[in-house]
């Protein structure tokens, strides 16, 4: 199975098809723990998804936000077992509860298997994910889907209606 960087390159193409403009951040050149992914849009009427227009008009509105993008192999088999993210660094938590302090807008984007994706609100996840079994994280995600539907990443990342 493909690893994080591929999660981040398959992110960066939806977030591209959705009207942002985003960006993979490198760490080596970066602050340690920064997260994976940087993006940002306007949306020239604030509620819908389908509103999102991209480059900045007068009368948008300019969202900006980060993604850390983590990738398990599959879930475990027991439904009591902790669910372990390992490679979810204590620099990376410390990053994302240090942006969520001055109100940006960071999330976590786990990819699971082969397509499922689960979207947390990133000051949620530094705290907890790690600690949860499956059922947990499913009641605690923003937004869970298969594949990356465009439409779904759009309205859980600006947390909009449907």
């Amino acid at each position: 199975m493909a690893g994080e960087s591929t999660t981040r390159e398959g992110l960066i193409e939806a977030l591209h098809d959705i009207g942002c403009d985003a960006m993979a951040v490198d760490n080596e050149s970066a602050h340690p723990g920064t997260a994976d992914v940087n993006w940002c849009t306007s949306v020239f009427a604030p509620g819908t998804a389908q509103q999102m227009v991209g480059e900045f008009r007068p009368g948008a509105v300019t969202y900006e936000g980060w993604i850390e993008c983590k990738r398990i192999t599959a879930w475990p088999k027991r439904a009591d077992t902790i669910v372990r993210l390992d490679h979810f660094t204590q620099k990376q938590k410390s990053w994302i509860t240090r942006r969520c302090r001055y109100s940006s807008r960071v999330h976590v984007l786990l990819h699971v298997g082969r397509g499922e994706r689960l979207l947390f609100d990133g000051a949620w996840a530094a705290s907890h994910l790690g600690t949860l079994t499956v059922e947990e994280m499913y009641r605690c995600a923003i937004s869970v889907w298969n594949g990356l539907g465009r439409d779904e990443l759009a309205r859980a990342l600006l947390r909009l209606s449907p």
